[in-house]
């Protein structure tokens, strides 16, 4: 009898875990043999099925993966804005995560939306999803008052993935309604699981060959601008550039650029940098350095790619061998001197990283090197997690670095170290870490963002999110935060914290609100002691199809560097966008700020007196239009501006056009103009607007190929 069970339970055990046979078929294949279905809700995560179920089919047809959905849906259905690629919103969609190699920890992403828009990325380990890769698929797409039928073909010759048959992959499915602002999926899968997500799919089987692409591109560009403050026209061979990719194999990716242009890539979004203890730090923004820049493993602490300011050859190749990652990046920076006066040197960046797993351990090694003659800057780092169970890891974040510059006058060799060590703890809708780290004095990382050294640093936090609620009242959760900092340990310690929290409610319809208060003691740039606070009041409203409002309100006491001293400051920070038709979306951002220190104050400089003039409030303002009316076409309008007052300006105004045009698949064309103004006359009766002088003021055209 015991033996009967166990056979029993042994073949439920495998049917359960069974992969789903994909069929192969030139037509469409719509059985239930090969139907995947019952979507429950996940967000709000409380597992609930749907009403009306969405039927999914999975075939393969020659060398695509073909998916078909069939959804049925109600007077909430929402079709959505007409976008160009990786950018579509305010929209019903469905999407398909398509998990080939699990232990690389990555996903493959395509979305499918009612009115043909494309967004396609990879999952990425972290769980955020990075919209910079690009596939061939495509979708045919068709709704009436009660389905929406959509049948997705996934090229899979593209794709990376072990070569021997059969292809034993994962696929998650997904359905998002926008109306309710729910998500609902099958399976089930949370992102809490961490790397188990990855393993969180229905195992499906592909028993015929794919047949590799050669995917060769070449991407020659030439970009011709106009200065039209001093009527002088550029061309030099700078304006001329190649992109090449290759992929030899389904899990390597090569890619060299010659010259790689960024004309076309708008302007950065004013900010507040004012009051900053360290250089204002501006996300990357140009696509050959963020399209798998994820694959390396590295933080911005050691590598941050705004430091290659101009490169003239670049080249990066990722990809997996077995359960270990790989990845080498390269650039040459161009020299620019102006006025006689060094601005950017011609230093050679390099990055290579190896990142194996071995069972439930994984090594991120990268090495990172800045050099020019006379100069090195080599920092070693080192990222490895643990996994003792499915819910606790041990997490270890190991550098070193060293540093020789000939040309200083102190040209030592700096050597230098950081050791960080924590354990996350996370059962159920909990999520606690504990991390210690030690960052020594002589640390240096040239070709990153590393700015807080000489320190050693304790830190404590706990998450907790509770169950859905049935009623108005969605969801609740909250966050406390313990750090601890003492400045040169070995010297004279000083002893920095902060204490702080979070508290967020999440109410329907569509209606968040979030208070963040803090307490921090800390010290100024001349070693005095301050006590500060700060309470962060935040709202966020989805009210209606196709508009949204997030409101920040933030009061409290901050330390001013300039002055070394405080100061009671008040911030809103907004953000306003929406659809007031399909082909429009227009995005409004800024801060207005105020503080209550005087515009002049008198600071001691060495025991002189000197006037400091600091401008105590200001506004600060970005806004953007975009015209799409069709997905190969977008007209651009944006701009900023900065109020802030200095001795000799009075607001800075930038602003920026451009024209995308897709003539052909792959083949565009770009018009632009960017312009800067700086205010350095008043506001008067006679010239209400002030003066702006004209800094910069340049047109360009680029046309950028596929072969």
């Amino acid at each position: 009898m015991k033996y009967s069970c166990f056979i029993i339970f042994y073949l439920l055990l495998t049917l359960s875990i069974q992969a789903l046979v994909v069929p192969v078929s030139d037509t469409p294949v719509l059985q239930d043999d090969n139907m995947l279905t019952n979507f429950v809700r996940n967000d709000p995560d409380d597992k609930k099925p749907e009403e009306n179920p969405t039927k999914v089919w999975l075939w393969q047809q020659g060398n695509n993966l073909m998916i078909h959905f069939s959804c049925p849906i109600d007077s909430q259905f929402v079709v959505g804005p007409v976008e160009v690629r990786d950018e579509a919103m305010f929209s019903d969609y469905v999407s398909v995560q398509l998990i080939t190699l699990p232990y690389a920890y990555f996903a493959y992403y395509y979305t499918g939306y009612p009115n043909g828009n494309l967004v396609d990325g990879i999952r990425k380990e972290d769980m955020s999803v990075d919209l910079n890769w690009d596939s061939k698929y495509s979708y045919k797409t068709s709704y009436d008052d009660k389905n929406w039928e959509l049948t997705m073909q996934i090229p899979l010759g593209e794709l990376r993935f072990k070569s021997d048959l059969p292809y034993n992959w994962y696929i998650i499915l997904s359905r998002y309604k926008y109306a309710t602002t729910e998500y609902y999926c099958s399976p089930y899968f949370n992102t809490n699981q961490k790397k188990d997500y990855f393993t969180a799919g229905h195992k499906i089987q592909l028993n015929q060959k794919i047949t590799r692409e050669f995917n060769l591109d070449f991407k020659p560009y030439f970009v011709k601008s106009y200065d039209l403050i001093e009527k002088t026209s550029s061309y030099d061979p700078d304006m001329v550039g190649l992109d090449i990719a290759y992929h030899p194999n389904p899990t390597t990716k090569i890619k060299l650029s010659m010259n790689p242009d960024f004309s076309e890539v708008p302007p950065d979004d004013a900010q507040d940098i004012y009051n900053l203890k360290y250089p204002p730090y501006y996300d990357e923004n140009r696509f050959f350095f963020i399209e798998d820049l994820d694959a390396f493993g590295i933080f911005s602490d050691f590598f941050y790619s705004r430091n290659i300011v101009q490169p003239q050859l670049a080249y990066k190749a990722t990809g997996s061998l077995g359960k270990t990652r790989w990845g080498i990046l390269g650039a040459w920076d161009k020299k620019i001197v102006s006025e006689g006066e060094l601005i950017n040197p011609d230093d050679y960046f390099q990055l290579l990283s190896i990142i194996p797993t071995i069972g439930n351990f994984t090594m991120g090694n990268a090495f990172i090197a800045r050099t020019n003659t006379g100069y090195y800057n080599y920092v070693y780092s080192g990222v490895y997690e643990y996994r003792l169970s499915k819910v606790l890891t041990l997490n270890t974040y190991l550098a070193g670095s060293l540093r020789k510059n000939e040309n200083e006058e102190d040209n030592s060799l700096k050597k230098g170290y950081l050791g960080q060590i924590g354990i996350n703890y996370y059962p159920g809708n909990w999520e606690n870490s504990l991390n210690i780290a030690k960052i020594s004095k002589d640390i240096f990382a040239d070709a990153g963002y590393l700015y807080g050294k000489d320190r050693l640093g304790y830190s404590l936090s706990s998450y907790w999110q509770s169950n859905p609620f049935p009623g108005f009242l969605q969801l609740v959760s909250v966050l406390g935060i313990a750090e601890m900092q003492d400045l040169h340990p070995d010297d004279d310690k000083k002893t920095e914290y902060d204490l702080s929290g979070m508290l967020t409610l999440r109410f329907k319809p569509k209606f968040f609100y979030t208070f963040r208060p803090g307490y921090y003691s800390i010290y100024d740039n001349i070693n005095q002691k301050h006590n500060v606070f700060s309470m962060h009041n935040i709202l966020n409203f989805k009210c209606w199809k196709n508009f949204s409002l997030y409101i920040n309100w933030i009061t409290g006491e901050t330390l001013v560097y300039a002055l070394n001293k405080t100061s009671q400051m008040n911030t809103i920070t907004f953000r306003i966008t929406g659809t007031p038709q399909k082909s429009l979306y227009y995005q409004i951002q800024g801060n207005l700020v105020s503080y209550d220190y005087p515009k002049e104050n008198i600071i001691d400089i060495n025991g002189i007196p000197l006037t400091l003039y600091l401008d105590n409030q200001y506004a600060i303002i970005n806004a953007s239009l975009r015209f799409t009316p069709v997905q190969r076409f977008r007209f651009t309008l944006g701009g900023s501006i900065t109020t802030y007052e200095t001795p000799t300006s009075y607001s800075n105004f930038k602003y920026y056009s451009n024209l995308r045009y897709e003539f052909k698949p792959n083949y565009f064309i770009y018009l632009g103009l960017k312009n800067n103004l700086l205010q350095d006359e008043p506001v008067t009766l006679d010239e209400p607007l002030g003066n702006f002088n004209k800094t910069v003021f340049t047109a360009y055209i680029k046309i950028s190929l596929s072969i």
